[in-house]
């Protein structure tokens, strides 16, 4: 029987430098912690072998820090860690693993995977066949070769590979490291582990992508989490069990207003979103101006409240009738304003007057 935890896409180092001075740091600290908190679920769980399918690091070459700090991790902690080169950190000259080497970083528990060949694991009851990257892009389907290798019928056989499985993945994902579909098939695994592609996603009930543990976008693909596959013997089908590992949530939202009450049933929506969330929402529709301050208020308490906002209410046309500018909240000095605009309202187009009534009510709201 072979047990083991299936990750990948850790981008060590990557830079979160467009979500603002509040995140951008955290979310670079957490793609070390989410490696240590692994590293504890394998404890609790009892497994000593852990794969990561490729792109361990986000730039090559990463800084001696990040290099020194992660192998300080994985240093200190109980399982073996086979760490195979992707896109973002393959093996060729120059890049982490060769530094990693020359500083003598690698600890005894850990092994780069960043040449083809079987890696017999006995303790473990598996043998290893990796298909690490030589370069970025590569033009053709490197696990072809790799996989290739005899290994007895003795051993569970599992593959690690970095790549966009052909056909399958959503139109628009990487597909210059190509992998055949039914690569598994071809090659007589019994579990190929697959990174590359950031969420969770089962191919063939031998094949999986783990995606990243640490969520890093904005988008609804299963990730913030690692794989658990238990593979009771040779030829047996595994069972693969997602386990939650990420911390920061990210929410993508795209409200349309009709009606004025929608803007509050957009705030009850938001209001479970906390100091782990990013969220970015998209607001198309049309609203009196009236709700459309309420809106704005809104848009001020998210920002208090989470990690990190991204808020665009640009396509939301605004209706200003007389009632809503006899009640708004405004400055002596803005109200003068607005009743000057009022005044020479016909002679621009509702549009225009309903632009500078925004940008007015707007503009004495941050003053205020």
């Amino acid at each position: 029987m072979a047990r083991f935890i299936h990750t990948a896409d850790w981008q060590i180092g990557r830079s979160f430098a467009g979500y603002g001075e509040g995140a951008s740091g955290l979310l670079y600290e957490e793609r070390f912690l989410v490696v240590e908190r692994i590293a504890k679920l394998a404890a609790k769980e009892k497994i000593g072998l852990v794969l990561v399918a490729g792109d361990v690091f986000e730039n090559r070459p990463p800084s001696n820090q990040d290099l020194r700090r992660l192998f300080g991790i994985l240093g200190q902690s109980g399982p073996t860690w086979l760490l195979l080169p992707g896109n973002h950190d393959h093996a060729g000259a120059g890049g982490p693993w060769e530094r990693a080497r020359e500083l003598d970083l690698v600890p005894g528990n850990a092994r780069v995977l960043d040449s083809p060949g079987p890696v017999i694991l006995e303790d473990h009851g598996l043998v290893v066949l990796p298909a690490p990257l030589r370069t970025r892009q590569p033009q053709y389907d490197v696990t072809e070769e790799a996989f290739a290798h005899a290994t007895g019928e003795s051993l569970i056989r599992v593959g690690v590979a970095h790549g966009s499985v052909t056909g399958v993945l959503p139109e628009g994902a990487d597909a210059t490291n190509p992998i055949e579909a039914r690569r598994a098939a071809s090659a007589n695994l019994d579990y190929l582990a697959l990174g590359d592609w950031h969420g969770s996603l089962r191919i063939d009930g031998r094949t999986w992508y783990s995606g990243t543990p640490e969520t890093d976008r904005f988008r609804n693909n299963q990730s913030g989490q690692v794989l658990l596959v238990d593979i009771p013997g040779p030829g047996a089908v595994p069972t693969v069990t997602a386990m939650p590992t990420g911390r920061f949530r990210w929410h993508e939202l795209r409200p349309t207003l009709n009606v004025d009450s929608d803007v509050d049933r957009s705030g009850q929506e938001l209001a479970g979103y906390g100091i782990d969330d990013l969220v970015k929402v998209t607001f198309s529709g049309s609203l009196s101006l009236r709700a459309r301050e309420t809106l704005d208020h809104l848009r001020e308490e998210m920002e208090a409240r989470v990690r990190y906002l991204a808020w665009d209410a640009g396509d939301v046309e605004t209706k200003v009738e007389a009632d809503d500018l006899d009640s708004l909240s405004l400055s002596p000095l803005a109200r003068a304003i607005l009743e000057e605009l009022e005044s020479r309202r016909g002679e621009v187009t509702e549009a225009v007057f309903t632009e500078a009534v925004v940008a007015l009510v707007s503009l004495d709201r941050e003053l205020s």
